[in-house]
């Protein structure tokens, strides 16, 4: 599990895969089985968890940084996704060589998310590897992302964050 800066907010990080579910969630002190955001690089990484008509809302919204998506995925609930765009490098380079990762922001479940790397280290004692932000690692906000239900035709804002609905819209030509 590792800390690094998204470009939202700093989070908490781990291999996208059913084990390790539990395992960043039981770091965040949250119930085993809650989801989790799974943060990509390309399409690919993500397709056995889209529909075809997903697959589509998705290449319309996919240069849009800060916005997560709610796709059918292999649960009932859902899976939500947020592509981490190129401009990001150093977290696009690591998705590119790993595979999407399971993400989550850096603050245990019933404490407020603070921005500050002491106040993560802090609510994570035994996480050694993390990377703080710098001008290498830059963020357009410290705003969460926004999220957005793309499972049915009518796409639902589920939280406003960091995209504005304008900016949707005009991605999806509404």
């Amino acid at each position: 599990m590792v800390i690094l800066p998204t470009d939202t907010i700093y989070g908490l990080h781990v291999r996208f895969n059913p084990e390790n579910l539990a395992v960043i969630n039981q770091a965040k002190h949250r119930s085993a089985n809650q989801p989790c955001n799974a943060i990509y690089s390309n399409i690919d990484q993500i397709k056995h968890l889209i529909t075809k008509t997903e697959h589509k809302t998705i290449n319309l919204l996919c240069n849009i940084s800060g916005l997560t998506m709610i796709v059918s995925g292999e649960t009932p609930t859902g899976q939500a996704i947020r592509r981490i765009h190129p401009s990001f490098k150093v977290m696009f380079a690591l998705l590119e060589k790993i595979g999407p990762l399971y993400s989550t922001s850096a603050n245990i479940s019933t404490i407020a998310y603070s921005d500050n790397i002491k106040d993560i280290q802090v609510a994570f004692p035994d996480i050694t590897l993390f990377m703080k932000q710098s001008s290498y690692v830059s963020r357009e906000t410290i705003l969460p992302s926004t999220i957005i239900d793309i499972r049915n035709k009518d796409i639902k804002l589920i939280r406003q964050g960091s995209v504005s609905r304008e900016i949707i819209a005009a991605a999806l030509n509404r």
